[in-house]
């Protein structure tokens, strides 16, 4: 999905009435939630990452 198309997409679902006609009209939902699922996934595996290195530094500090 180009970003254009995505934009439109989400300005669509802020407004109720247009909301509603993409109620009848899934492809768009679903072109954006597949953007939406990837990013989730690129987050998730950061936030990953960024709690590992936080237990490491805790571990760290922690006295034996």
């Amino acid at each position: 999905m180009s970003p254009d198309q995505l934009s439109t997409t989400f300005a669509a679902l802020a407004d109720p009435t247009r909301r509603a006609i993409l109620a009848l009209q899934a492809d768009p939902l679903k072109a954006a939630a597949g953007w939406i699922e990837d990013y989730r996934h690129h987050w998730e595996q950061r936030l990953d990452r960024l709690d590992e290195y936080l237990q490491t530094l805790q571990a760290k500090e922690q006295p034996p």
